[in-house]
């Protein structure tokens, strides 16, 4: 386990993971998206593995619109045909994302 300290976590997660299994985005990249979702929804990590990321929302989606956005970055940072299974499509995930202050997807 590795504690990164307060508001460098994406930066810690993008040194920690150099190459983000099957998307492909090596760590410049990858940390591109998350410090976006920082600036936009206060985004931080909250935990990590090679499989599984989670972050903690202080300013999450209020809208439709916003939450369908992120829930396509979502998928397009992890680009994983399986990201959604189970859990009902994309729609049921934007409704998730809906005033939530956590976030779970997968980004292996």
């Amino acid at each position: 386990m590795t504690f990164a300290p307060p508001g460098e976590g994406w930066g810690q997660l993008a040194a920690q993971y150099p190459q983000n299994g099957d998307s492909g985005m090596l760590g410049a990249d990858a940390r591109v998206v998350p410090e976006s979702w920082r600036r936009r929804f206060g985004a931080y990590v909250y935990s990590a593995s090679d499989s599984r990321l989670s972050p903690t929302v202080t300013r999450p989606p209020t809208d439709i619109v916003q939450a369908r956005l992120v829930a396509r970055e979502h998928f397009h940072f992890c680009r994983c045909d399986s990201q959604f299974h189970g859990l009902g499509g994309i729609g049921a995930v934007v409704a998730e994302l809906i005033s939530s202050t956590f976030w779970s997807f997968w980004w292996d």
